[in-house]
């Protein structure tokens, strides 16, 4: 694949280069936004300004950060507008509701420059991996719905910076597996790009069918943690390999597989990851730690020394012939697949509708067995009947079938084994 764009040409001159280089280019990228930060958010400003007393004005950009204090996102769901800079609050921003794993939606802020560097590392990644602008590319994700609730799936789509000889298709996530296996043996794709957990129901059930995808070259994983297992089961199941990528919608790329097999590769012009344990001191090498990452593009909505409550294991130093940082593993959250009374599985879509009510702090939805589902929620303000209505048809209209659904109202959802949050659980076998 050839850089067709000029930013493309200079991220694929920057792989050239030496990781000495390349941190001090994140280094005055992060001073870019400390600056910004503290000159048009009063949060920021107070939190910069602190630390800049305590370790006097000559403090070097990375000195200041490490004395910032770590953003929660119950901070940044707290602060929303807030933390919007003047550039923010200006016409020529996308904006969009995210709950990730983690139930807890907060609203985030893009400017254009941050959505164009994300274009142009999915470009990185397919240009890493291989991939061929003409080949057949499906996509299977969560969907917009229009005004009317129903689910925009573009019968084609471009997916991938410069991919114009043959645009790809999609389908909605929440598509029943079976539904999804005949789409996919009627598309025929080079290349499927969807979650982890969606992945696995679809190579376990294509498995016990027998069906097979004689084109599929790769799987492409984002948004999830990623099964041990998925990798084997892709080659055992359609002879593809599985390429994944870590990303959240807040700060978009974090890090691309390596393409020489050294785990994830942290995309340092997009972001600054510290890897931190329990009292706030980075890691090193075969230890874990919670992942902190500042966007450095993003001037619209700085988040800043943001905690994403995930854990990763950060590479060794010597980090072969790419002069990119490495994450070894990725140890973050896990969907699961919500159970169709048939047997069927189907990737759960609640989070953004229930997140547009505006109603919860806080929220996990348990599939009890198949005739009962529950929502655990954590009220942003007292709820009344029509609230709990509401909620009851969100549910309803994205997790179908016929079962007793309940709403248990809480003060704090507790989090699972080994820390985790998940905002979907099924109970049922």
């Amino acid at each position: 694949m050839k850089a067709t764009t000029l930013i493309q040409r200079h991220f694929a001159e920057l792989e050239s280069r030496t990781s000495e280089v390349l941190h001090d280019l994140q280094t005055q990228a992060l001073a870019r936004v400390l600056d910004y930060a503290a000159a048009t958010v009063p949060f920021y400003r107070e939190r910069i300004e602190a630390a800049r007393s305590s370790l006097g004005a000559d403090a070097g950009a990375r000195d200041l950060l490490a004395a910032l204090p770590v953003l929660t996102r119950t901070q940044l769901q707290a602060q929303g507008d807030a933390l919007l800079t003047r550039l923010g609050r200006g016409p020529d921003v996308l904006r969009f509701v995210t709950s990730g794993s983690s139930g807890m939606p907060v609203r985030v802020t893009w400017d254009r420059e941050a959505n164009g560097v994300l274009s142009v590392l999915m470009w990185r990644h397919h240009r890493w991996h291989g991939s061929r602008p003409d080949a057949r590319h499906a996509t299977i994700q969560l969907m917009p719905r229009d005004a009317g609730g129903q689910v925009m799936t573009p019968s084609q789509m471009q997916w991938c910076p410069g991919a114009e000889v043959r645009p790809g298709v999609a389908l909605d996530s929440a598509t029943p597996v079976d539904r999804q296996i005949d789409w996919l043996v009627e598309q025929d794709p080079h290349y499927l790009m969807t979650y982890p957990s969606n992945a696995l129901a679809l190579l376990q059930r294509a498995s016990e069918r027998g069906v097979v995808l004689p084109s599929l070259e790769r799987i492409d994983t984002y948004g999830e943690s990623l099964p041990e297992t998925l990798p084997d089961l892709a080659q055992r199941v359609w002879g593809a390999s599985l390429v994944d990528r870590y990303a959240t919608r807040e700060v978009g790329i974090i890090a691309l597989a390596c393409p020489h097999g050294a785990g994830y590769r942290v995309q340092v012009e997009n972001v600054l990851v510290e890897v931190l344990d329990d009292a706030g001191s980075p890691v090193g090498p075969g230890e874990t730690g919670q992942v902190v990452v500042t966007q450095l593009q993003n001037l619209a909505m700085p988040l800043i020394r943001y905690a994403l409550g995930d854990y990763a294991e950060p590479g060794g130093v010597d980090n072969g012939p790419l002069p990119y940082p490495v994450l070894r593993r990725i140890r973050g959250r896990q969907r699961n697949m919500y159970v169709l009374p048939d047997g069927d599985r189907l990737w759960p879509r609640f989070a953004i509708a229930l997140a547009d009510l505006d109603l919860l702090r806080q929220f996990q939805v348990v599939q009890r067995r198949l005739d009962r589902v529950e929502l655990n929620a954590v009220p942003a303000q007292a709820l009344d009947a029509d609230d709990r209505a509401r909620l009851e048809a969100v549910i309803r209209d994205n997790l179908p079938g016929d079962y007793a659904f309940a709403l248990n109202v809480l003060e704090e959802i507790p989090r699972g084994p080994g820390g985790k949050f998940e905002d979907f659980r099924s109970e049922v076998a």
